[in-house]
Formats: structure tokens, C-alpha cells, sequence
């Protein structure tokens, strides 16, 4: 039966934790209430469905999108996949390895950054992450810093060279015309 017990469990600690230890599958019940809460679409409620019990027990708990958004089943169906796919690598949530991904969400946590300052974060190299979490330091006024991390983020990205290998690829094919493309 459901409840607001697990309606409450789903915001809490415990929301990644199986209903019963060693439960292979999950409740229906649990995932229509899920599906319910954030209003999912067909697509994303199939995306879930379609998941093996072990990934959908840490997208479920996982997911957090933007309070502001009034729609996230396109957010949903991009997170899913992106956990979908670092487990069949073996890695852990978000395809980095689990203490990196302990450190990266006790960062994310520390600064309420939204879902897309995840994404910038997961995109750099591990060195640039290591940057970006050791000297991001917002003004104390700012209440949202998700757009701030992002612009900060590339900064640093831009300044360690990172981007630089990967624009190089969009720059016309001879060295003489590099110029081409800007001042």
C-alpha cells in the first residue's frame, strides 16, 4: 500500500534503498508514484519502466531536477540514460568513478547547483573538476549559483587549455587559415 510515508521517503536518505532487502524488482506502485510526482510524460514513464530494478532505484532517488521547471520528463529521459549508462561501464552515477562521484555530489549539494551545473561538471576532465571544486567560491549574497558555477566552470576550462584540443576540431583543416575564424 501507499502512502505518505513513501510519498516523504522519496525526498529523504532512504529513497535509494530497495522497499525490501534484496528486492529484485520494484513496486509498481512506487514507480507510477514516481512517474505521478513529477508528472512524467509516456516517453520518460517508459524510459523508467525500462530500466533494470538497480538503475531505476538510483535514478529515482537521484533525480532532482530545478524547482523551477514545470516540466522535466525531456531532463528525466537525458538523466536516466546518462545513469543507465555509466553503470553498463561499471562506474558509478554519472560515469565517474564512486568516491570522484562522492566528492562531486557533496560539491553539487554544498552549493545547491542545479542539473545542468551537474552536467558542466561531469563534462570536465578530472583535473579541471578538481580546479573548479577547490576555488569556486560564489559571492555570499547569491542565492542561485547554478549560472554563475557554469560561467566559472568554463573559465576554467578555457584557461587550462581542456577546451582548447576539443575547439581545435572545429577550426578550418590548415594551420594558415586559423585565422579565419576570429581576431
Amino acid at each position: 500500500a501507499t502512502g505518505a510515508g513513501e510519498a516523504a521517503e522519496w525526498g529523504g536518505e532512504a529513497a535509494g534503498e530497495p522497499a525490501a532487502e534484496g528486492a529484485d524488482v520494484l513496486e509498481e506502485a512506487d514507480i507510477a508514484a514516481f512517474i505521478e510526482r513529477f508528472s512524467l510524460n509516456d516517453n520518460a514513464a517508459g524510459k523508467l519502466r525500462s530500466l533494470s530494478p538497480d538503475v531505476q532505484r538510483v535514478v529515482m532517488a537521484d533525480f532532482s531536477p530545478p524547482s523551477h521547471m514545470s516540466e522535466v520528463s525531456g531532463k528525466f529521459i537525458m538523466f536516466a540514460v546518462s545513469i543507465d549508462k555509466a553503470r553498463a561501464q561499471g562506474l558509478g552515477p554519472r560515469g565517474v568513478a564512486p568516491d570522484r562521484q562522492q566528492q562531486i555530489e557533496a560539491f553539487v549539494q554544498k552549493w545547491g547547483l542545479n542539473q545542468d551545473a551537474l552536467t558542466k561538471l561531469n563534462k570536465l576532465p578530472p583535473a579541471v573538476q578538481s580546479i573548479v571544486m577547490a576555488e569556486f567560491s560564489p559571492p555570499p549574497h547569491i542565492e542561485e549559483c547554478s549560472g554563475k558555477f557554469i560561467m566559472f566552470a568554463a573559465s576554467v576550462e578555457k584557461r587550462s587549455g581542456a577546451a582548447g584540443a576539443a575547439a581545435g576540431a572545429w577550426g578550418p583543416p590548415s594551420a594558415a587559415g586559423a585565422g579565419a575564424w576570429g581576431p
